[in-house]
């Protein structure tokens, strides 16, 4: 009479294949795991300088539509003031008393930068740290920190990411 054990069919895998197998699909999702961490933070920072970009757009659109604040358009046009000592926010303001900077009750909104990004340099550099872009109507006239003779003011976030404001009001997003 001949015997029969249950466990006699050999063609399984073995422990050593499976162990192997496993080992291969953990090493290929930690890979991907840790691509898709830098890809998604470097979408963040892209994503708040195009938020940064529109924002800008928006103040330079109050000013050629001669948006009202209080009740009446501002006279120096609509602009928005960048300040290192507070990386992550910026200030849309009405410029009232036409001195192309932002002054005390002149703010309409305080904007905030997402994702916990900041802003690491604004050029040109100025003291104290701080830089406006001012959008005068009707013409329109851009003017950086009070000054018609800058051309280009680039706001510098993380990651090599630059808002860029051109003397003609092109407002652009890039990454360095």
């Amino acid at each position: 009479m001949e015997k029969k054990f249950f466990f006699q069919n050999k063609s399984g895998y073995t422990l050593v294949e499976t162990l192997v197998s496993v080992s291969i699909i953990a090493i290929i999702s930690s890979i991907y795991i840790m691509g898709y961490k830098s890809y998604n933070q470097q979408g963040g920072v892209r994503l708040a300088g195009h938020v940064l970009a529109s924002e800008i757009r928006i103040a330079q659109n109050s000013a050629l539509s001669q948006r009202e604040f209080n009740g009446n358009p501002p006279a120096g046009g609509w602009g928005v003031f960048f300040d290192l000592s507070k990386p992550t926010q910026y200030i849309i303001f009405a410029d009232l008393n036409e001195d192309g900077a932002y002054d005390d009750g002149e703010a309409e909104k305080t904007g905030f930068l997402a994702n916990g990004v900041k802003i690491n340099a604004l050029s040109p550099d100025s003291d104290p740290n701080q830089d406006t872009v001012v959008f005068i109507p009707p013409e329109p006239i851009t003017r950086i920190n009070q000054d018609s003779a800058i051309t280009d003011l680039i706001i510098t976030l993380d990651n090599g990411w630059k808002v860029k404001i051109n003397f003609l009001g092109l407002i652009d997003v890039v990454n360095n």
